[in-house]
């Protein structure tokens, strides 16, 4: 197998993600002390994860990286991603409903809400 050797312009690696990970587990470690009502604190939690995951990956491609997350990273989106993405998401929602009606007896009648209406 042939080795390429590292890229001496990539400024960004393991540490960034381990920085970033450090950050998730100290914001939800502080994160129980928040007495927000629902739906803020799920809302709130999920940011806590993903922000500064999130915020790890564009700081390694727009500050230390090229500023291309398809050069950096190789996120490409194509027509055929979406359709793969659609289909995949109504087959599960599909298979989620199958078992709904076998666990349950029947499909949910509620609409989605945020909160107690």
């Amino acid at each position: 197998m042939h080795k390429r050797a590292p890229s001496p312009e990539r400024r960004w690696g393991v540490t960034d993600a381990a920085a970033a990970l450090l950050l998730t587990v100290l914001l939800l470690a502080l994160a129980p002390n928040l007495r927000l009502p629902e739906p803020w604190s799920t809302l709130v939690g999920l940011l806590i994860i993903w922000v500064p995951l999130l915020g790890a990956v564009l700081l390694a491609t727009f500050v230390r990286g090229s500023s291309s997350l398809a050069r950096d990273f190789g996120f490409r989106i194509t027509g055929l991603d979406i359709l793969v993405g659609l289909f995949l998401g109504l087959a599960l929602r599909t298979v989620v409903s199958i078992i709904e009606v076998i666990a349950y007896g029947r499909l949910p009648m509620e609409a989605a809400t945020f909160g107690p209406v």
